[in-house]
């Protein structure tokens, strides 16, 4: 884990348990996101090449 997510966990930490847990649906939406993204993008590039 890098530093600068450690501050930011640790800022975190303090939120009380509701903006905890918003922020967590928040973060994991947004990986989920970036994957689909990215295997959109790796699958249409595929696609192109042939």
């Amino acid at each position: 884990m890098t530093g600068m997510l450690e501050k930011a966990f640790a800022e975190v930490a303090k939120l009380s348990t509701i903006e905890q847990n918003a922020l967590a649906r928040k973060v994991l939406e947004e990986i989920r996101s970036e994957r689909k993204w990215d295997g959109l993008f790796a699958n249409f590039t595929a696609e192109t090449q042939r």
